[in-house]
């Protein structure tokens, strides 16, 4: 067995006499689990464990706290199963998880050992069953879902869960089938937040969140290695942020959304509005920077809110970077050479006068 692994479960036993209930009720049960398995190996382990969780599922009423502690173990052990093995029992395993997490009422403990449960099932499918198969589609729209979660811990784990699965696309394929979806589920949250008049405390805290997720997956979805379609929605989904900062009305979703746009022009964009390291470059195109550059600069907020805006200015050098870099790369075998030369040698300089001019002649003054 995986060393990892056995070292897990050795620290779950010695829990047996802890004081916290919690860790006292995974311990008594792997410890039966240990008892009824004739060799301890990762595959008897996970074939005891799904039977307990479920047995527990068909009772009624369901007891939670065991629930929780058998959800806690699978949790650990899912990430040591073949592959293979999650592929021929997908049908079996994604089936059980999907009723637990239907429970009413789950409490966050449970609910995150069910999520981190989800990860190496998803992982191990093919593109076929993750884009065709309705209960993968089910258990990545859980995922989504909990993005937005009232509850931080919750909520940061969808978001850390879900940029490990796009970060690992079923081979050969070059990005993850599942991007698509992800970018959807983002963008009708912004088309809900600009249609709306009205913005109510809960809508304000749900486009906050997903904004935190949007920036948490923006590096994979604008990668190079992403579908034509999906950087298509991409540029949907800015186009939707650029309006939003209209709509928004509170200056820390403002600066949030410009922190977010920086993140999707250049991966290395930091929440405070700094560039870090910055050699990593966007899959946007030269014409659609240029369109974000002079949109961006329409944006200004007040001078008097210091931090929006120090990142709406970072957030406008980011936009430069990256069109310089874009421009750097052109090669007389690109289709549009002759364009980008010339917007090189006379659109691009005169944008950075231009800039300056508007920037920093009303903060500074004209001497």
């Amino acid at each position: 067995m995986n060393p990892h692994l056995t070292s897990q479960l050795t620290r779950i036993r010695n829990q047996k006499n802890s004081p916290i209930e919690s860790q006292k009720k995974i311990a008594i049960l792997l410890c039966a689990i240990d008892e009824s398995i004739p060799e301890q190996n990762v595959l008897a382990y996970f074939g005891a464990t799904m039977t307990f969780l479920s047995t527990l599922l068909q009772s009624s009423p369901i007891d939670t706290e065991r629930l929780a502690a058998v959800t806690y173990l699978l949790a650990i052990l899912l990430p040591h199963v073949n592959s293979q093995i999650l592929k021929l029992k997908f049908e079996m395993v994604s089936q059980v998880i999907s009723t637990a997490v239907d429970i009413p009422n789950n409490d966050a403990p449970l609910l995150r050992s069910l999520l981190e449960c989800i990860q190496p099932l998803i992982i191990a499918q093919d593109a076929t069953t993750l884009t065709s198969n309705p209960l993968a589609k089910k258990l990545f729209q859980t995922l989504l879902f909990y993005t937005i979660d009232a509850r931080p811990k919750v909520r940061k784990l969808s978001h850390s869960i879900i940029q490990r699965i796009l970060t690992s696309p079923p081979p050969p394929a070059l990005y993850h089938p599942l991007n698509l979806a992800t970018v959807d589920f983002i963008q009708a949250y912004f088309k809900e937040f600009v249609k709306t008049q009205v913005k109510t405390p809960e809508q304000e805290s749900l486009i906050f969140h997903m904004l935190v997720f949007f920036r948490t997956v923006a590096p994979v979805l604008t990668s190079n290695g992403v579908s034509e379609k999906c950087k298509g929605r991409i540029r949907e989904c800015t186009n939707l942020l650029l309006v939003v900062v209209e709509k928004a009305g509170k200056g820390y979703i403002i600066q949030n959304v410009f922190t977010t746009l920086g993140v999707v022009i250049s991966p290395t964009f930091e929440m405070d509005g700094s560039v870090v390291g910055g050699e990593e470059t966007t899959n946007l195109d030269i014409q659609y920077l240029d369109y974000l550059l002079n949109s961006v600069s329409e944006l200004q907020p007040n001078l008097n809110d210091v931090v929006a805006y120090e990142t709406w200015l970072n957030l406008i050098a980011a936009i430069f970077s990256q069109l310089a870099r874009k421009l750097q790369k052109v090669s007389e075998f690109d289709e549009n050479y002759g364009v980008f030369v010339k917007y090189a040698s006379e659109t691009f300089p005169g944008l950075v006068l231009s800039a300056f001019q508007k920037l920093f002649v009303k903060v500074f003054g004209n001497s």
